[in-house]
């Protein structure tokens, strides 16, 4: 084997090593993001109850303003 091809080899394994390397680098970086989207996630999941709860608020006043509207209504049958 000549020198040429010797180097070429060492060549070869330090950019395996470095593909290797990078590989790994991507493969934390995916999970970091995996865990960052999760917690995302489970934010929007919480913001979603929250709107839920306030839907269920709205109903509530929207009924009750239903109440009022009818007891106005009676109240002006009585005045006619």
């Amino acid at each position: 084997m000549g020198d040429y091809e010797i180097e070429l080899r060492e060549r070869m394994i330090r950019i395996e090593d470095e593909l290797k390397k990078r590989r790994e680098l991507i493969l934390q970086f995916m999970h970091k993001f995996d865990k960052h989207f999760e917690q995302v996630d489970k934010r929007f999941e919480q913001v979603d109850k929250r709107f839920d709860q306030v839907d269920k608020r709205l109903e509530i006043m929207d009924k009750r303003f239903d109440q009022v509207d009818k007891h106005f209504e009676q109240v002006e049958r009585r005045f006619e």
